[in-house]
């Protein structure tokens, strides 16, 4: 279960009470089993209307705390913690959303990683000839299997596929899973996330204040 619900009043902005939904779709996801009691109702709330939108299967997200939790494998990057201003004593953790434009991502940064080892063979190979070639509809495919299937594959086997965030704080040797976050909106969406933890998830955590007014070092 998620912690105290009974005391929990989440709010949309016209005033509707989010609670008793987000509670049942979150045990209906399993997000109550893999973390009882350190799973935030904010965080239960952001999966359900993230995939009531489209924009994300849950599962993906829970993996990510399975991973944490040491009951799976991730090829995600590991996690870290932040550093700027608002999020200071807070950790993120990967996950990869749907859409094609997480895995785009992930296909820019791999290119700009590993090239394209293939490319690079048939003009050394050329060279090394003395001759001038032309790559045909063959090298392209092959260039683009590469590009598109070969460096994600690497990518993965490094674990280092990168997607949106999972805000977790480790505390007395247990995560505690507060939110989902874009992580390409800037310090807005910093502030904005940090306005939303201080709201929710401090009072589902206490010990949050304190680690949060000191930047991490409490406890």
């Amino acid at each position: 279960m998620l912690p105290n619900p009974a005391e929990q009043q989440l709010l949309d902005g016209e005033g509707r009470n989010r609670t008793a939904e987000a509670l049942e779709f979150a045990d209906r996801i399993g997000l109550t089993r893999v973390a009882p009691d350190r799973c935030s109702i904010l965080l239960a709330v952001q999966l359900l209307d993230t995939a009531t939108a489209g924009w994300l299967d849950p599962i993906r997200v829970i993996h990510q705390i399975e991973a944490l939790e040491g009951a799976r494998v991730t090829t995600m990057k590991s996690a870290t913690a932040f550093r700027g201003a608002h999020l200071s004593g807070l950790w993120h953790q990967h996950f990869l959303p749907n859409g094609v434009a997480a895995i785009a991502r992930n296909v820019r940064n791999a290119l700009s990683h590993y090239g394209i080892p293939s490319a690079v063979k048939r003009v050394r190979e050329a060279q090394a000839a003395g001759e001038d070639r032309v790559f045909d509809h063959d090298d392209i495919a092959r260039f683009t299997n590469e590009v598109v299937y070969e460096n994600l594959d690497r990518r993965e086997g490094e674990a280092k596929m990168t997607g949106e965030w999972l805000i977790f704080v480790p505390h007395d040797g247990r995560n505690y899973y507060l939110a989902i976050a874009n992580h390409t909106d800037g310090a807005a969406g910093d502030e904005a996330l940090r306005r939303q933890i201080d709201l929710v998830c401090v009072r589902e955590f206490p010990f949050l204040r304190e680690l949060l007014a000191h930047g991490g070092d409490a406890g």
